[in-house]
Parts: structure tokens; sequence; C-alpha cells
């Protein structure tokens, strides 16, 4: 018996237009049309952007299977290091990508 949980946060709107519009390795060259539009849907309130981590806890057998060790990669064994782990990424609400793993 496990538990796998997936945490959330909004990201704020200043920040998630800020990240809709960089171009972090083409500095002077112009914003594309499909980053303005993502820009533009976070603005008008159509789109929204979070912050997410997965934390999965198991039995230490469970993690000889290898079907577990080929979806669960990083193992933390230190308890301060999770205290202080930063979110794994960001997902779009348009994405579908929550809905598909809620419904596994």
């Amino acid at each position: 018996v496990g538990l796998d949980v997936v945490w959330l946060e909004p990201v704020p709107l200043s920040r998630a237009s800020w990240l809709a519009l960089r171009r972090p390795f083409a500095p002077r060259v112009p914003v594309t049309r499909r980053a303005r539009e993502r820009c533009r849907a976070l603005l008008h309130g159509h789109e929204r952007l979070f912050l997410w981590d997965r934390r999965v806890w198991l039995d230490r057998g469970a993690y000889r299977d290898r079907d577990v060790r080929a979806i669960l990669r990083p193992i933390v064994f230190d308890t301060a290091a999770v205290e202080h782990a930063r979110p794994s990424g960001t997902v779009a609400r348009s994405s579908g990508a929550l809905a598909r793993w809620m419904s596994g």
C-alpha cells in the first residue's frame, strides 16, 4: 500500500505571463505569435498555470518492481531534502494533463 500525492499551486498572473513570453535562449528574437496568444489567454482568464509536484511513498520492497522503477525515478532518502524540495514543473489547465492523471 502506498501514497501518491500531487501538489498544485496556482502561478500568479504576473509570473505566468512572464513565463509565457520569455525567450531564455534567444532574448533578441521577437516573441512568437503562439506565445502572445498564450499570454493573452492568461490575461483574459481563459487559461491558468499551475506549479506541480508529485510525491509517492511506498514500502521499500515495492521499489524492486521493474514497472515501479520505470515510472518513479529519483528516490530521496533524506527527509530534510524533501522538506526543501521545489515544484517539479508547470502545467496549464488546458493541457488536460491533470485530468489524465486523475482518471488513471
